[in-house]
This record gives structure tokens, C-alpha cells and sequence, in this order.
């Protein structure tokens, strides 16, 4: 006989629907603690010196879709198979960005995942790098589309966010030994 995925009596059904509630709520009362730790030192750090209101930062920490823990030499992305969906800060830990088995840079405390692919890569792309802990990390991920969906109202947020990224990319760049390079002609790929 097949089990039922849902209980048929209306006590069971009741109880059922509850506990759904409940997981739900934790994950919702989850998200809003880690929202909690993570605002204050990030907001410090890149949003405040460039006169973003906390009001606006909210706005932004609304669009959070969750902090990722990784462990010692845990994949983050993979190179040709991860897709481009979301925006990732470090919060803490450091992590190398690798291409065909070769570092290219590493990525600290307060530097962006993946900064480069904010500009010009759509959500259904692939990254065209790896990125692998190199010890204990925390990562703030965001929803990509979301938060571009949040900010496209507010001019103010998003000059906020191309400068940010852009002063992300151009400090990738010139951790690279060679410099900068751009391979492609058709994306943005100056990793």
C-alpha cells in the first residue's frame, strides 16, 4: 500500500500544517538573526563611509538570501558548472579564485565573490572560474536578481553598487602578477 505524503485525518492534517508553519518560521526567525550578525559590520565597513542610510541598508539586507559557512577547502563555485544567480561577500575566512587549475587571486574579508560577473553576466550563465575556501569562511549571499530589482528604484543604491564592485574588480585586477587582461572580446572576463 502507498503512504499518502500528507496525513488524511483532520487532526493529523492540522498537525501537519503546523509544523510546516513552524519550519517555515524558524527559517524565516533564522534568516533575520543572520541578517543581525552580519548588518552591523558590513554596514560599517562599506556602506556607511559612502553615506548609504540604514533605512537603504535594510533595503539591501532585506535581499539577503542566506550566510554560507564553508569549510577548509569546500567548493564554493565551479568553473563552467555553478550558475551566476546571486551576489557574495566574504564576512570572514579567505578564499582562492581559480581558473583551469590556476590561482588567479585571492579573495578576503569584505571582497566580493563575484563582483566581476555583476556587470555584463546574466543569471543563467555560468561562472567561468572556480572559487575554493582556503580556511574557515562566512559568505553573505544575496539574491542576485532581487537585489537588482530592490536598487534599480533608489539611483543613489545603485551608484553605490557599481562603485563598490568596480572598486572590487579593479583591486582582483591588480592582484593578478601579470595585470589586467581580457581574454574574450564578447564578455567581460578580465580575470
Amino acid at each position: 500500500p502507498s503512504v499518502p505524503l500528507i496525513p488524511q485525518s483532520s487532526e493529523k492534517v492540522s498537525a501537519y500544517l503546523l509544523d510546516k508553519e513552524g519550519d517555515r518560521e524558524n527559517k524565516e526567525r533564522s534568516q533575520g538573526k543572520q541578517r543581525e550578525h552580519a548588518g552591523p559590520a558590513v554596514y560599517l565597513a562599506l556602506f556607511r563611509p559612502l553615506k548609504v542610510t540604514r533605512h537603504q541598508f535594510k533595503k539591501v539586507l532585506n535581499c539577503m538570501k542566506l550566510i554560507r559557512q564553508l569549510k577548509y577547502q569546500e567548493v564554493y563555485a565551479q568553473e563552467k558548472v555553478t550558475k551566476v544567480d546571486s551576489l557574495s561577500l566574504v564576512l570572514s575566512g579567505k578564499l582562492v579564485v581559480s581558473q583551469n587549475s590556476r590561482a588567479l587571486h585571492i579573495v578576503f574579508s569584505h571582497q566580493f565573490l563575484d563582483s566581476p560577473e555583476w556587470f555584463g553576466v546574466s543569471t543563467d550563465e555560468f561562472f567561468q572560474v572556480s572559487i575554493t575556501a582556503m580556511e574557515e569562511s562566512r559568505v553573505l549571499i544575496w539574491h542576485r536578481d532581487k537585489l537588482k530589482l530592490t536598487i534599480i528604484t533608489d539611483q543613489f543604491l545603485q551608484a553605490v553598487f557599481d562603485h563598490i564592485l568596480g572598486r572590487d574588480v579593479v583591486k582582483k585586477l591588480m592582484q593578478r602578477p601579470s595585470g589586467p587582461r581580457c581574454r574574450s572580446r564578447n564578455k567581460l572576463d578580465c580575470r
